[in-house]
């Protein structure tokens, strides 16, 4: 018997067992092993039996439960059309797994048992594999953060300087639409809150460095926290969305696009955190 596990990106946990019939009774066992060890991802499970040709015929024996039910199909289809073909060991041996090796004669615990302790072996394997992927895809997520950091810092800082061209410009565009009329200082101050207002975005500013600060405590506590950092994601994706819609400027403008592609990059090697 050949065993083989194969893990790909998954938002989720999704287990996939692939054997032969008569092992079906190992997929409960296999999902359940699976599931204390690897808490998100794609998992392929596939449990084969080798070609006779590989194998030394001494090490196979012909399954009793196939050849008796494959003689019994043969007799009713035979009875049934008035057939006067006989069914030999030509056909017998063509039946399709026909042969096992010795070892699964074994009763289905000591399947469970035989095969769990494989299964065992090959997931610490797969885990070893994915902890010096995980080292790396740590080191490149930790820059990504630190470029956004700067985004948002950045954004934090251009704000003030954001607000005094915004006033103004509105200020600008008033006595060019009254003309010769004068200005009236208390109406153009209630004017210009009232934008400002509109335009307001230290909240999410501070939302987002929140989110940030959340980001950086989840990385380096112990556990499967994937779904949370890629939520965590999702969330400053939304902050700078709403953040673009308010700011109506060049350069903020260019902060966002900035930011926005970094967090795309992100949810990208989020895909492969567990």
């Amino acid at each position: 018997m050949t065993l083989t596990v194969k893990t790909l990106n998954h938002r989720f946990l999704d287990i996939k067992f692939h054997g032969a019939p008569h092992l079906g009774c190992l997929e409960p066992l296999f999902v359940q092993t699976i599931k204390k060890r690897i808490h998100r991802g794609s998992v392929e499970v596939s449990l084969f039996q080798q070609s006779v040709l590989g194998n030394r015929l001494s090490e196979m024996v012909l399954d009793p439960n196939v050849v008796k039910n494959a003689v019994l199909e043969f007799k009713k289809v035979q009875k049934k059309y008035s057939l006067k073909n006989q069914f030999g060991m030509l056909e017998l041996l063509s039946v399709p797994d026909i042969w096992k090796k010795r070892e699964d004669s074994k009763n289905p615990r000591q399947w469970e048992r035989y095969y769990g302790l494989r299964l065992q072996e090959a997931l610490k394997k797969v885990l070893q594999l994915r902890t010096r992927e995980g080292s790396s895809l740590k080191k490149e997520i930790a820059h990504q953060l630190r470029l956004l950091e700067r985004v948002v810092v950045g954004c934090e800082r251009k704000i003030p300087a954001f607000y005094r061209r915004m006033r103004k410009k509105f200020k600008g565009r008033l006595q060019k639409s009254m003309g010769a009329l004068p200005l009236d200082p208390q109406k153009f101050e209630e004017q210009i809150a009232y934008l400002l207002d509109r335009a307001d975005v230290r909240e999410e500013v501070v939302r987002m460095k929140s989110h940030l600060s959340v980001f950086r405590e989840q990385m380096v506590k112990p556990g499967p926290h994937g779904k949370n950092l890629d939520f965590l994601t999702q969330e400053m994706l939304r902050e700078f969305n709403t953040f673009g819609s308010k700011v109506q400027d060049v350069k903020l403008t260019q902060q966002v696009v900035q930011a926005k592609s970094i967090l795309e990059k992100l949810r990208e090697q989020l895909q492969n955190v567990e």
